[in-house]
């Protein structure tokens, strides 16, 4: 058993030692193959080290100027990029620059349009056979989106400033008060026009005509064709000037008389009127009722209660019937009654001051309603007539005022109408209730202190 163990031991040893050996062999040539490798790459590295020294200073040199290259790119796009921000910093200013003389040109054509406005309204109707034309084409070309304001509207004002410094004559025409068209020669002297025929006729101011292109002739006694020639030809002339323009002789048209004034008020302003002249008869009335109250005299009341209380019925009646009205009605009923009781006798005098009171407020409430009443009048005339304004308007349309000036008239009459109406008639309606309730009050004086006065013994 032991001998077996041992064999076996030894052939595994022999075993080992024979795989040790060949291992090593084994060894040796992947030495030598690795040897033989290594040998190979390093060659091949010495050949492509050989070949990197050879190849380095030219692709170093390449390399050298693609950087200047870049350098140079680099430079050039700096300076593209600070001219394309110069170019844009120029490019908004010339915007801005642009949006400012646009603007600039837009105030220039509003001040040409304003003044070619006010040149046409402040030529008179006399240039404005000089002028028309021109204006009208001024005022075409002006108003065109696509042309620039034309300036000679400045060289025909500065021509117009140079004539009429001095005073200057054209050849015109002007309407007589027929109707008649005439030819002549226009003198103008400010704003101030006169016109003489070429026939020597008709001289006169000139003013403008309604519904005309023409001005009118206004004839004036103190103006003749000699005077005109004379002042045409520089020499010193007197003679009278309208600085309105024949306005000021249409100021009498504005005056109307009372007669007419109701009558521009319409069928309203004659209800209105109506009423103010029943409440001024009302007025006259209670004015005179008032004058007639008159207080009893002391003495005589004392008179009347001594011929009471002696008997004596028949005197106290007539001391009673001599007093001023009312009072003496206010007496002869306390004296039919002074045998009644107080009670009875307080109530017989309250009832006649109750009649006396009722006398003099009579009429008194039409004036409290005509105060109410009369600005509510004069209200609906004033829509009556704008109802007619507008109705005119929408017929004749906006343009001539005197179309429509009836109805505002009408509206504006029947106010002023209802207004001095009902003022004084609220003022009245308290002046004359606080002078009856101060007759009234005397008199309830005079009673309270007869009836006091009576039965005190």
């Amino acid at each position: 058993m032991i001998k077996a163990n041992f064999r076996i031991s030894i052939a595994l040893v022999c075993l080992c030692v024979s795989q040790v050996i060949h291992a090593e062999v084994d060894l040796e040539d992947q030495n030598h193959r690795f040897e033989s490798r290594l040998s190979s790459a390093l060659q091949e590295y010495e050949s492509v080290r050989t070949q990197i020294s050879s190849d380095k200073i030219p692709l170093v040199k390449t390399i050298n100027e693609k950087k200047l290259k870049i350098g140079k790119l680099r430079s050039e796009i700096d300076t593209l990029l600070l001219q394309q921000s110069q170019r844009k910093a120029q490019l908004d200013r010339n915007e801005t620059l642009q949006l400012d003389i646009s603007k600039q040109i837009e105030f220039i054509e509003a001040l040409v349009l304003d003044h070619l406005s006010n040149f046409e309204s402040l030529t008179t109707i006399s240039e404005d056979q000089i002028y028309r034309s021109d204006l009208k084409n001024l005022r075409t070309r002006s108003e065109s989106d696509d042309t620039l304001p034309d300036l000679r509207i400045m060289d025909l004002s500065l021509d117009r400033i140079k004539k009429a410094s001095g005073g200057y004559a054209f050849s015109g025409k002007a309407v007589d008060e027929t109707g008649a068209i005439h030819s002549g020669l226009v003198s103008l002297i400010g704003p101030t026009s006169y016109f003489h025929s070429t026939d020597g006729l008709i001289a006169g101011q000139l003013k403008l005509s309604a519904n005309s292109l023409l001005p009118s002739i206004s004839a004036s006694p103190s103006i003749e064709p000699e005077l005109l020639k004379h002042l045409e030809e520089g020499k010193i002339v007197s003679m009278p000037i309208d600085p309105t323009l024949g306005k000021a002789s249409g100021f009498d048209q504005t005056k109307w008389s009372l007669s007419e004034h109701i009558r521009k008020g319409g069928y309203v302003g004659y209800v209105i009127m109506g009423f103010a002249f029943i409440a001024l008869i009302i007025v006259i009335l209670k004015f005179y009722d008032l004058s007639r109250v008159r207080t009893a005299y002391q003495p005589s009341t004392v008179d009347i209660i001594a011929s009471l209380k002696s008997g004596d019925v028949k005197t106290a009646n007539d001391l009673a019937a001599k007093q001023n009205y009312p009072s003496n009605l206010i007496l002869s009923a306390a004296v039919a009654r002074a045998n009644e009781d107080r009670a009875v006798l307080e109530e017989v005098v309250i009832g006649e001051i109750q009649n006396v009171r009722d006398r003099l407020e009579r009429f008194l409430p039409f004036l409290a309603i005509t105060a109410a009443t009369s600005p509510l009048m004069g209200l609906l005339g004033t829509v009556v007539g704008m109802i007619k304004t507008f109705a005119l308007i929408t017929v004749f349309g906006a343009g001539e005022a005197k179309f429509f000036s009836s109805g505002i008239s009408e509206a504006l009459v029947t106010t002023e109408f209802g207004l001095i109406v009902a003022i004084p008639s609220l003022i009245m309606h308290g002046i004359l209730q606080r002078a009856v309730r101060e007759k009234v009050a005397s008199l309830e004086e005079v009673a309270s202190d007869f009836v006091i006065e009576l039965h005190s013994s």
